[in-house]
């Protein structure tokens, strides 16, 4: 850049030594317009050079963001099975009895997360030691027993590098002597969908390999993976085959706790963040649509893509560099400037100032300061909410998983909403045990996080504080005061005269409200110190809540750190099928990036694809749809594509008779036959074409086949 620019200078001086007296008028103009030309190249060269800085600074920082999203996930997932494979392991290799083979059933039904990685990292467990050989066998494959020990002597045939086997009639000896000669001493089948199983495939199964269960050369164990109920094995397994086994049920980790610490761990690790209206379309699509973690690492995989190449990616790059060199130049704030959340931000007298100011400079670091301050007190705040709030009564209010409890943070403020009134009421009818397990765990809570701002640090003195005080409450202090027995009798409301309990007076509905209400007034007034402390703490807990969460999408630059574009994302996952099916044969330029397949509506161009023009035609027609007919006018359509084609290699062979032949050329030579646009022949590429074309759009629910009439077709696109 320096090079270019000490170039630039050498040639404005050269110009300016060309600015003589001597020089007309016409010549230093023409001077003068080759040195702002000169000048405006510097400019977009320099330009130029500062975008592709910033493309290739984002295109890193989008690598950087995959390569943490696929590693997080693949931890959520180890982390999230790692107790269910200790308990497994520590079961079937547990020395139970001799005469009976354990079995783990694993209940891993309809709402478990990808229940192939599941079955992949208990597999790994199981054969980490290199002595258990593990089978895994499914209902599609083992329609019956044959097959079934078929499937298992070709996966130990795979894992000792040996041909398939394929016999007609295997046995259970083999698939011992298989084992042996591998050096396997323990034997264990995975049914992984037991439902799906034959059960008489099942219970040979079974009782074949008890046969040869020997504790001490090859002991067998079983895992059948069930998505209903724990009384399935029992439906389907007899009593003489169940009490062969001994059984113990495990369950599998549900699909909100992985998607609990999915978000978990991506809110504090993870850019870009995610909007309200974002993050509650991918919880439902993962919970309604799809259960793979694998698609919502996709999910958020493209998330930050279109975050640092969307709108706002100048800005994006800007933050990312302050996050590091707090320093902005003129151009950054000029930036930053133009963000809408910004523009709110400002007052009228505000927004007139120049972004060049100082103060303008001061004003947008704090802002990116605060923005990521926010971050990090909000997370721990909310972590700290959600652990003293999922065990109340009544499906805990504020919600029982964390992504629940930041989604209602994210949507405005958390403190005035509805579940956070009934958390604190609820708080308001415990006891002292109750009360000290809150004060307690929020104070361990916040001496464990390190770098805390001030704002937590008086957050956790209060909490010591409210602790002492309950420690120094006696019993005494905890029970209700004892009122005198006359405040409660009834009095003659005429003569104002105290009756002793169980006099019986009449009075009126009006009467008996007063009173009532005087005696709710004088019990209201008698509070014990327990009461007292409990109104303190809980009012110092419900300030301390609100002082340090502040939904973040009320603060200035929210844009650059929070993706909010939840329209795209609806059109990557849900997209209208049909619509867009209809576009792509209507427009198929549009896809194959392909400019001589832009043709004007209405008209069907000889470039289009053979499905595109068939299509086309299609749309020509009425609720009925004769075949004879639709393959008429495709073939016309085709027939007159080919003769312009033929014509166009004709001509030029007719104008060589006219032409003199050359030295050893035969002047009479005739156009080759196979170029004649006149042959009588069938078209059987196009009738091939046409058929393979209705196939497809039968396929699709284009058109479906008619009852009233076999060679008629239905259409079905009249909505678009």
């Amino acid at each position: 850049m320096s090079t270019k620019y000490n170039s630039c200078q050498l040639n404005v001086g050269s110009l300016k030594g060309l600015q003589t007296p001597t020089k007309s008028n016409s010549n230093i103009d023409s001077h003068t317009a080759i040195l702002g030309d000169q000048l405006d190249c510097l400019k977009i060269n320099l330009k130029r050079k500062q975008l592709e800085g910033i493309h290739l600074k984002l295109s890193n920082l989008s690598r950087k963001c995959h390569i943490a999203i696929e590693s997080l996930v693949s931890g959520v997932i180890e982390s999230t099975n790692s107790e269910l494979l200790e308990s497994l392991y520590r079961f079937l290799n547990s020395d139970g009895k001799r005469d009976f083979i354990p079995s783990a059933l694993l209940l891993c039904g309809v709402n478990v997360a990808d229940h192939t990685a599941l079955f992949d990292h208990i597999y790994a467990n199981l054969t980490s030691d290199g002595r258990t050989f593990v089978a895994r066998l499914g209902a599609n494959k083992c329609s019956s027993i044959k097959h079934a020990l078929n499937l298992t002597l070709n996966q130990i045939a795979s894992l000792s590098n040996k041909p398939s086997v394929k016999r007609f009639t295997p046995t259970i000896s083999d698939i011992v002597k298989s084992l042996q000669c591998s050096s396997y001493s323990r034997f264990i089948v995975i049914f992984q969908d037991l439902e799906g199983f034959d059960p008489l495939v099942l219970q040979d199964f079974i009782l074949m390999l008890n046969t040869i269960n020997t504790p001490d050369t090859l002991s067998c164990a079983f895992i059948f993976a069930a998505s209903t109920t724990d009384e399935v094995i029992h439906d389907i397994l007899p009593y003489h085959v169940v009490s062969k086994l001994t059984i113990s049920q495990f369950q599998a980790p549900s699909a909100p706790v992985y998607l609990s610490a999915l978000i978990d761990k991506a809110i504090e690790t993870q850019f870009p963040l995610y909007a309200p209206a974002v993050l509650d379309y991918i919880i439902d699509y993962f919970l309604v649509h799809n259960f793979s973690l694998q698609t919502i690492a996709h999910i958020l995989k493209m998330v930050s893509f279109n975050h640092l190449f969307g709108p706002h990616s100048l800005a994006v790059s800007v933050v990312q560099d302050a996050s590091t060199t707090p320093n902005l130049n003129t151009n950054d704030c000029k930036i930053l400037h133009q963000l809408p959340s910004f523009q709110n931000s400002l007052t009228a007298e505000d927004s007139t100032d120049k972004p060049q100011d100082v103060s303008m400079k001061s004003t947008l670091s704090s802002f990116i300061s605060q923005l990521h301050s926010n971050r990090t007190v909000s997370y721990t705040v909310l972590k700290l909410l959600h652990n003293i709030t999922q065990d109340l009564p009544n499906q805990a209010p504020i919600g029982k998983h964390f992504y629940s409890v930041y989604l209602l943070h994210l949507k405005g403020n958390i403190c005035d909403s509805e579940e956070f009134i009934k958390v604190f009421s609820a708080f308001r009818l415990m006891k002292k045990p109750e009360l000290i397990n809150i004060a307690s765990t929020c104070f361990d809570f916040l001496s464990e996080s390190s770098n805390q701002p001030d704002n937590l640090q008086s957050f956790k003195s209060d909490m010591e504080e409210y602790l002492n005080k309950f420690d120094t409450l006696t019993d005494g202090d905890c029970n209700s005061s004892t009122k005198d027995s006359n405040t409660h009798n009834f009095f003659d409301p005429q003569n104002k005269v105290n009756l002793p309990t169980g006099t019986r007076i009449k009075m009126s509905l009006v009467e008996l409200k007063s009173l009532l209400t005087s005696i709710r007034e004088t019990e209201t007034n008698t509070t014990t110190p327990f009461e007292a402390i409990r109104r303190a703490f809980i009012d110092c807990l419900r300030d301390n809540f609100r002082n340090n969460l502040q939904t973040p999408m009320s603060l200035p630059l929210h844009e650059v750190l929070y993706y909010s574009d939840v329209e795209t994302i609806k059109s990557w996952l849900n997209p209208g099928i049909s619509s867009d099916i209809h576009s792509v044969l209507l427009n198929p330029g549009s896809v194959l990036q392909c400019g001589c397949c832009d043709v004007v509506k209405g008209s069907i161009a000889g470039s289009l694809p053979y499905f595109s023009k068939i299509y086309r035609l299609h749309l020509e027609c009425g609720r009925l749809i004769n075949l004879h007919d639709w393959l008429t006018s495709y073939l016309s359509v085709r027939e007159s594509e080919i003769s312009k084609v033929s014509e166009s290699l004709v001509i030029p062979a007719k104008k060589r008779r006219h032409q003199k032949p050359k030295d050893g050329e035969d002047g009479d030579e005739e156009i080759p036959e196979k170029w004649s646009a006149s042959q009588n022949v069938v078209d059987t590429d196009g009738y091939c074409e046409f058929m393979q074309t209705v196939s497809e759009l039968q396929y699709i629910g284009v058109v479906k086949s008619s009852q009233r009439k076999s060679d008629h077709v239905a259409r079905l696109t009249w909505f678009l």
